[in-house]
C-alpha cells in the first residue's frame, strides 16, 4: 500500500470473516435492529456500515453516590443528568470474496461469535512482527492450575525475555512493532482473534489494508521463530466446540469412559479432605475420589444428559465433620476427555477444549514412555488405601525411610524432599491418578524437592534428619556438600489400575506436565523414572 504522508493515524480493529460466512445476516446479529448505511459510490470498494443505535444509562458509580450529594433539587438533576453513551459500529467490506469486519466502540459485540477466524491476529502479528520489538505477551499456562498472564517490557524485547515455556504456554496475544521489511505495515499492532493495528491510512486505501492483512494471515513466516503456537490452542469456534460436545455427549449416553475421567480444576486442600458430593442432597455420602462413573450412578435411568445438565449441576468438597466448602464447580469443568477430530486430538479440561497438535501428542507420547521402560517396581496397593497409608505400609514392610509430609521449611515454605526414599539414593514421589491437579503437583514437587537437594545445605541436612531416624545407613548417602546430581533418581509413581496404553492413559496434560518435569529433573543431571503402582 502506498504510503500516504497526510494520511492521518488511525486504529483499527479488524476480524477476518470466515470464508463461508457469505450474508450479512449470518454475522451480524439481530440485524433489523441496527441503522445501515451503504457507502458512497466513489469509495473504491464495496462495504456497508451497520450501527447500534447510542443509548445512555447512569455510571456503576451513581447510585452510590447519588444519596449524599448537596444542594438543591435542581443541582440533584444536574447530577442525575451525568451518564456514560455506548456505541457501537461494524464495517464490513467485501474485497476479493473475503469480508472484513471493522469495528468501532463496541462493535464486536454486534458480530455472531461463530462468524470470524479464530487467531486471525495473533497469525498476522506474529507473521509480521519484529522478533526483538515485542512490547507485550498474553500467554495462558497450564498446570494443575490454568494462570492467564499478561507481560510487558519498558522497551521492545525477544521472546527470551517475557520466560515463555513454549511447550507449556499457549500465546494469546502479542504486541510489537513491524519488521523492517514490513515497515509501513503500521506503526503499532496487536493480535489474538481480532487485529489491532494504529496505522497512518485514508478510508479510501482500507481495501488495500485488507489485502495486506489476508496475506500476512495466509503466510507461514511465523514458523521460523513461534512454530510452537501451532502445538497446542485453545478451542474457541462455536461450531467445533458444539461437535466436541457432541462426542463427549455420545460417550456419556453409551457409558464409554475409559478414555475420560473427572478432576477438580483448581487446587484443593486435601487436608482432612472427606470427598466430593455430586448432589445438593443433605445425606448424601461423600466420595472420596472424583469418579465420573459413580457420577453417572447419581443420574439413575436419566436418559437425556445434555450440555446444559453438565454445566448446570455441581461438584462440591466436604471436610471431614461433615464441613461443605464453599468451593463449587459444574460438572462440565471437573470431566477431563480426549477425542480425535478432523485429523487433530482435542482435550477438555477446566471447562476448556484444547486442540493439541498431532506430532506434538507423539513427541509427548514418545518421552512419557522412555520414563517408564525402568526396572524399578513397588508394591500393590490396596483398593480403597490412600497415599499416606501406602507410604507407611510399603515403608514399614521394605525397609524404606517414609519421608511423606515430613517437610523442611526452607525460605519460609515448606518443602517435602518425597514421600519415600530408598537404599539405591531414589527420592519417590507417589500420587494416585484420580486427580489429574494432583499429578501436576506431584510433578512440580519432584522438581521443586531436587531443586533445593541441589542448591540449599539446610534442605539436605533436613532431609538426612528425617531419614536418619528410620535408617542411619540410608541417611549416610545425603551428603554435605553439593551433591552429584546423576548419583539419585527421581522416581515418580502413580497409584492407578492397569490400562493397556500405560502410560499414554494418563491425561495428555499429565503426560506434559511430566515431560516437562523430567527435561528440567534431566537437564539438572538427575535420572528419571515412572512407575506404576497397582491397585489389586
Amino acid at each position: 500500500m502506498t504510503k500516504d504522508k497526510k494520511s492521518s493515524i488511525q486504529q483499527l480493529r479488524v476480524l477476518l470473516i470466515k470464508g463461508n460466512f457469505l450474508k450479512d445476516e449470518e454475522i451480524i446479529k439481530d440485524l433489523d435492529k441496527l441503522k445501515k448505511f451503504e457507502l458512497d459510490s466513489s469509495v473504491p470498494f464495496k462495504g456497508v456500515l451497520y450501527v447500534k443505535p447510542q443509548y445512555t444509562k447512569p455510571s456503576t458509580w451513581h447510585k452510590y453516590i447519588r444519596p449524599h450529594i448537596f444542594g438543591s433539587t435542581e443541582n440533584i438533576r444536574k447530577f442525575d443528568q451525568l451518564r456514560n453513551s455506548s456505541t457501537a459500529a461494524v464495517l464490513l467490506i467485501d474485497h476479493k470474496k473475503r469480508k472484513f469486519a471493522l469495528n468501532f466502540g463496541y462493535g464486536r459485540n454486534l458480530l455472531k461469535p461463530e462468524s470470524w477466524e479464530r487467531d486471525f491476529g495473533l497469525k498476522v502479528v506474529l507473521n509480521r512482527v519484529d522478533p526483538e520489538s515485542l512490547r507485550s505477551v498474553d500467554c495462558r499456562t497450564f498446570e494443575g492450575l490454568t494462570l492467564q498472564t499478561r507481560r510487558q517490557t519498558s522497551r521492545g524485547s525477544s521472546l527470551d525475555t517475557f520466560g515463555l515455556n513454549v511447550t507449556q504456554d499457549l500465546l494469546r496475544q502479542v504486541t510489537g512493532t513491524p519488521n523492517s521489511a514490513h515497515k509501513d505495515f503500521a506503526k503499532k499492532m496487536a493480535g489474538s482473534d481480532g487485529l489491532m493495528l494504529a496505522v497512518s491510512i485514508k478510508f479510501e486505501q482500507l481495501a488495500e489494508k485488507c489485502d495486506e492483512m489476508l496475506a500476512a494471515y495466509l503466510d507461514d513466516e511465523y514458523k521460523g521463530r513461534f512454530e510452537f503456537i501451532d502445538r497446542l490452542r485453545i478451542e474457541r469456534d462455536p461450531a467445533k466446540l458444539k461437535a466436541l460436545d457432541t462426542f463427549l455427549i455420545e460417550a456419556l449416553d453409551k457409558r464409554e469412559t475409559d478414555g475420560m475421567h473427572m478432576a477438580p480444576p483448581e487446587p484443593i486442600d486435601l487436608h482432612d479432605l472427606d470427598g466430593f458430593t455430586y448432589t445438593n442432597r443433605k445425606n448424601e455420602e461423600a466420595h472420596p475420589d472424583l469418579d465420573i462413573d459413580e457420577y453417572l450412578q447419581t443420574l439413575g435411568e436419566e436418559k437425556n444428559i445434555t450440555i446444559d445438565l453438565l454445566k448446570r449441576s455441581r461438584i462440591g468438597v466436604r471436610y471431614l465433620g461433615s464441613v461443605q466448602s464453599d468451593l463449587r464447580w459444574t460438572v462440565y469443568q471437573c470431566i477431563v476427555f480426549e477425542t480425535p477430530y478432523a485429523g487433530q486430538s482435542y482435550t477438555l479440561t477446566c471447562g476448556d477444549w484444547f486442540e493439541v497438535e498431532k506430532a506434538f501428542v507423539d513427541r509427548v507420547n514418545r518421552r512419557v514412555k522412555d520414563l517408564a521402560t525402568g526396572q524399578f517396581s513397588l508394591p500393590d496397593a490396596k483398593s480403597k488405601e490412600n497415599e499416606g497409608d501406602y507410604n507407611a505400609r510399603t515403608g514399614k514392610d521394605q525397609g524404606f525411610a517414609v519421608v511423606d509430609k515430613k517437610c523442611p521449611r526452607i525460605g519460609g515454605a515448606p518443602v517435602e524432599p518425597c514421600d519415600l526414599f530408598m537404599p539405591s539414593r531414589q527420592f519417590v514421589h507417589v500420587k494416585k491418578k484420580t486427580r489429574s491437579a494432583t499429578l501436576s503437583h506431584l510433578f512440580a514437587q519432584g522438581t521443586v524437592s531436587a531443586d533445593c537437594f541441589i542448591s540449599d545445605t539446610d534442605f539436605r541436612k533436613a532431609a538426612r534428619d528425617i531419614v536418619a531416624k528410620q535408617s542411619v545407613g540410608q541417611a549416610k548417602s545425603i551428603p554435605d556438600k553439593r551433591p552429584i546430581p546423576s548419583d539419585f533418581e527421581v522416581v515418580y509413581a502413580i497409584i492407578t489400575k492397569a490400562a493397556k496404553n500405560w502410560p499414554v492413559s494418563l491425561p495428555f496434560f499429565s503426560r506434559l506436565n511430566l515431560m516437562n518435569a523430567a527435561n528440567h529433573l534431566e537437564m539438572l543431571g538427575f535420572k528419571v523414572q515412572l512407575i506404576r503402582i497397582n491397585v489389586k
